[in-house]
């Protein structure tokens, strides 16, 4: 089987980027981002004076989140398939994930705070003032759990993506320590219930990854089989069944989830797939992705609340904002990559890189044959 990944990586780098990945995950970032300026109240008017076809394609771009959450299942799987995971190997797994998404994150959380201050007098608004325990819950992804509002409405994804990291860590722990078939018992099982969840036959807790889990695992599959540990063709059914979900339920996120899972899974093992998306303007949207997600309420809902209170209503400016918007938040997430998001990809690798290398070395001759 020829997979078109370099299977010796013990994690992407720059060296090993997936092209696709890039691609699918910097497209669905900017759909959020558009997703957000088109239902921003600011753009009210004119979104009511849009011809409804158009209405209907900027109005999906918050499926981007689906997209998101199935190639995080593919990218930490493939981080992890050759993983013996040990209490060495989780710290350094966990210090690397936490040095290349916090910082950015908490930075982000700083810039709410003072954007929020900032607009309110701009926009003669009284001051809503977030509390010290909900800023200490934010840093820690647990604003949901414990009922406090996001600060940014982006926000709550990132508490489920590191949810899932985590719990991907443990079942790959889990997994050097029962039987195969017991192991793939257990992904049954949750999976099961994370539709049952999703579905509505199960109660939802607030804040917790089970009612996406599903559409993260089906992502995880692709670099299961793309390391052997599967049929080649159970991505595919995963995504049929996602499809099969969503059509049966109406609800277009299963879907998008399910289709995502395929384009991986045919860019795993056909290489002109993979470099399909491969032009230098979307590469470069991937690679500032995470910084665009986080920044785009900050600078183009602003932007485009502070056209309004200056034009009111006016469909020239309402539009000629959002172009402004998405124009300006693109170079903004490009600086914040460079400063912020970039140092600490960096930093991770250094820090975590020697001790995930002991760790494995360690735990080899404790490895099943």
């Amino acid at each position: 089987m020829r997979v078109s990944v370099d299977a010796r990586s013990p994690d992407p780098t720059p060296t090993s980027r997936f092209s696709l990945v890039d691609g699918l995950r910097g497209g669905a970032s900017l759909a959020v981002a558009l997703f957000h300026f088109w239902n921003n109240p600011a753009f009210a008017a004119a979104r009511a004076a849009t011809p409804a076809a158009l209405r209907a394609i900027l109005g999906e771009g918050r499926l981007g989140v689906e997209v998101f959450f199935a190639i995080s299942g593919f990218v930490i799987a493939h981080t992890l398939r050759t993983a013996i995971v040990t209490p060495r190997y989780a710290a350094a797994f966990i210090l690397r994930r936490s040095v290349r998404l916090d910082p950015p994150y908490w930075i982000t959380i700083a810039l709410a705070l003072l954007a929020a201050h900032l607009s309110a007098v701009v926009l003669h608004r009284p001051v809503v003032r977030t509390g010290m325990p909900s800023i200490l819950a934010h840093t820690f992804y647990l604003q949901a759990f414990l009922g406090y509002p996001q600060i940014l409405l982006t926000f709550w994804t990132l508490c489920l993506e590191i949810q899932f990291y985590l719990l991907l860590l443990l079942l790959v722990w889990i997994s050097g320590r029962v039987s195969r078939r017991a192991y793939g018992t257990l992904h049954v099982l949750l999976g099961l219930l994370s539709v049952a969840t999703y579905c509505g036959l199960v109660p939802e807790v607030p804040g917790l990854f089970v009612h996406y889990w599903f559409m993260f695992v089906a992502g995880s599959t692709v670099a299961w089989a793309a390391s052997g540990r599967i049929p080649a063709g159970a991505p595919f059914y995963v995504a049929a069944g996602c499809v099969f979900l969503g059509l049966a339920r109406r609800t277009p996120e299963p879907v998008v989830s399910g289709v995502a899972v395929a384009i991986l899974g045919a860019g795993v093992w056909r290489p002109a797939v993979m470099r399909s998306l491969s032009a230098k303007p979307i590469q470069w949207l991937g690679r500032i992705s995470y910084s665009l997600y986080l920044v785009h309420p900050l600078v183009g809902e602003h932007l485009q609340n502070v056209a309004r209170h200056m034009h009111g209503d006016s469909l020239t400016w309402s539009w000629a904002s959002l172009v402004l918007a998405a124009a300006v938040t693109l170079a903004v997430a490009a600086v914040f990559h460079r400063c912020v998001e970039a140092p600490c990809i960096s930093l991770a690798r250094r820090i975590s890189d020697p001790w995930m290398r002991r760790a494995r070395e360690r735990a080899l001759p404790r490895a099943f044959p």
